[in-house]
């Protein structure tokens, strides 16, 4: 899918464009269109939060699957999995192994 980042996107190539303008330009492209208002601005919001400073201006091309793959998985362990943890009173910790 080749995504339209607006005016000025033309001068720079499109690997070079910032991870948060690839998500906001899909979001506008693809979500914002197929989804309600709410979920749309939920959507874009909570990428906003969970995403990394560091990941969110960086170039995407720049952007490694390991590092992704770490910011997943910080997202995931701080938001639904901790409440089920203390639930079970499982340390979070003790799950990832050595």
């Amino acid at each position: 899918m080749k995504l339209n980042f607006g005016e000025g996107a033309g001068e720079r190539r499109d690997a070079e464009v910032p991870a948060f303008r690839t998500a906001s330009a899909y979001h506008e492209q693809v979500v914002e269109p197929r989804r309600t208002p709410i979920h749309a601005r939920e959507w874009i919001a909570s990428l906003e939060r969970h995403v990394p400073k560091e990941l969110w201006h960086k170039p995407i091309d720049r952007i490694e699957a390991p590092e992704l793959l770490d910011a997943v998985a910080r997202v995931s362990l701080n938001t639904q999995a901790p409440s089920i943890y203390k639930e079970l009173q499982i340390p979070a910790e003790s799950l990832l192994g050595p």
